[in-house]
């Protein structure tokens, strides 16, 4: 004999069963992957909501501070600067010992985090430090560049007194296409302006260096990218595709392709595209990784017989 369910009984009968909650790790790792995926305001509602809950446990304050710091994020990606900063804070706040891990964080994430907790204790950024930025932009010395922001990521948009200049000002009024390629990969303010009223944009049209304003404005909003697109991207040189990509998905600039293990500075290393080079180790392209043969992207520009690109990678 059959027993014919009625629309109210399946109601009735699904609502005594014990409901599915999601603990606040779970939906954190949720949250994770959507801002890791793009999805910056599902991230906002989800990790929202794992803030509240993980907040009542004292015991939680380094998962809190994760939520926070990954809510942050979501911010950024929202072009909610004020909501990202005050996210920052609240993951400093959390866990006072926090540091984000370049293997996790993109440069301009760590950047803006150790920015906020350095305006908020009112430290001022060393000038020496700055200095040395400076003259490193204006040689175009991107190796040099590089290990100072290594050390102090906040130097980034630091500003002389004289000029009021930041680096990314120096190295446009220079016309050191791959220094200003490393500094807009590594999130350089492109809104910051001189103690003249200009921004490096500004500079470049004034120093007849138009060849660079490409690099000088915020790139446009651009199609959802698939997972293997950063690859043909790099393969191409296609640095405006590539900002686009690395704004919606910051984690792409590590990813491997399923075929060699190569990420995408491996790739601009074999093409020999010294400047997305440039750009891609900026926004986090780790020059020690390696592809399934064993290679760096410094060994691949070498085998290659690029020698631009390969002084780029060296040490």
């Amino acid at each position: 004999m059959k027993i014919r369910l009625t629309p109210f009984l399946v109601v009735a009968l699904a609502c005594t069963g014990p409901a599915w909650t999601a603990t606040p790790e779970e939906e954190l790792g949720i949250g994770v992957r959507q801002v890791e995926e793009g999805d910056f305001q599902a991230a906002v509602t989800t990790l929202e909501g794992v803030t509240r809950r993980l907040a009542t446990d004292k015991t939680k304050s380094k998962d809190l501070a994760r939520a926070y710091v990954y809510t942050a994020m979501a911010y950024v990606g929202l072009s909610q600067e004020a909501a990202a900063k005050a996210k920052f804070l609240e993951a400093w706040r959390s866990d006072a010992a926090l540091k984000l891990s370049p293997r996790e964080f993109p440069p301009r994430v760590i950047q803006a985090f150790e920015l906020a907790i350095r305006e908020a204790r009112n430290v001022p950024l060393d000038p020496g430090s700055v200095t040395l930025l400076l003259d490193a932009a204006k040689r175009g010395d991107v190796a040099g560049m590089r290990h100072l922001l290594q050390k102090a990521p906040a130097l980034l948009n630091g500003k002389e007194p004289e000029f009021g200049a930041s680096a990314l000002h120096w190295a446009t009024l220079r016309g050191n296409t791959f220094a200003v390629a490393f500094l807009v990969g590594a999130g350089a303010d492109l809104a910051a302006k001189n103690n003249s009223g200009e921004t490096a944009a500004d500079v470049a049209q004034r120093s007849d260096k138009g060849d660079l304003l490409p690099f000088l404005q915020p790139p446009e909003p651009g199609p959802r990218a698939s997972q293997d697109e950063v690859f043909e991207a790099s393969k191409r040189g296609d640095i405006g595709r590539l900002r686009q990509i690395l704004a919606a998905d910051p984690e792409a600039v590590g990813r491997k392709d399923a075929e060699f293990g190569a990420t995408p500075l491996h790739w601009a290393a074999l093409k020999g595209y010294a400047a997305t080079a440039a750009f891609l180790l900026g926004a986090g392209g780790d020059p020690a990784a390696t592809n399934r043969s064993g290679e760096t992207p410094l060994t691949v520009a070498q085998r290659g017989g690029k020698s631009t690109t390969a002084g780029l990678l060296a040490p």
